[in-house]
């Protein structure tokens, strides 16, 4: 038995190494580069009234801003981190290409906890500062019940070079976000 276990570990391990040396390391700065050209054509054609974020290079528009007092984003006080909310949201994912990948648009909208979405989510919905602490968030006050904004991201604070369903690697997104309910 102890023989079979050793055989079945030493095939997991060629496999899995076979496997990973088809995975090419994200280069963010390379990506970035040759995806600024793209995102800026897009923005000037689509976005026009967007700002841009330097820390992230994600631009960003503010709809509308939603319910100033429906949340306040707060730290964890045994980690430090902000606490993830849960949110419900209507939104459409796009390729720049304008092809839509994923959306929901139903009265209910969907519940997420934003701590298992993209980095991009995050960024658009905290706040630039949580208790003195920053956070790469794109607004002052971040995103509340109510708020609609549309993003356009770097593949880096998405799948980056990981082709996830109808999404290719290297792909930067435009997101339009409606936050039904924060909590």
């Amino acid at each position: 038995m102890k023989k079979l276990g050793i055989i079945v570990l030493s095939l997991f391990t060629l496999v899995a190494s076979g496997c990973l040396k088809d995975i090419e390391p994200f280069d963010f700065e390379a990506q970035l580069e040759k995806e600024k050209p793209i995102i800026a054509e897009y923005v000037a054609a689509n976005l026009p009234g967007a700002a841009y974020n330097e820390r992230t290079s994600i631009w960003y528009e503010i709809v509308d801003e939603g319910e100033p007092n429906s949340y306040v984003y707060r730290l964890d006080a045994s980690t430090g981190l902000v606490v993830s909310p849960a949110i419900t949201v209507n939104y459409t994912g796009k390729l720049l290409n304008g092809e839509v990948f994923d959306s929901n648009q139903s009265l209910t909208g969907v519940e997420f906890n934003l701590g298992s979405l993209v980095p991009a989510w995050h960024y658009a919905f905290l706040p630039k500062t949580v208790d003195g602490r920053e956070t790469w968030g794109l607004t002052d006050m971040g995103l509340k019940k109510g708020a609609i904004i549309r993003i356009v991201t770097p593949s880096y604070y998405a799948y980056q070079n990981n082709a996830h369903g109808a999404i290719p690697a290297n792909s930067p997104l435009y997101f339009e976000i409606k936050v039904l309910d924060i909590k």
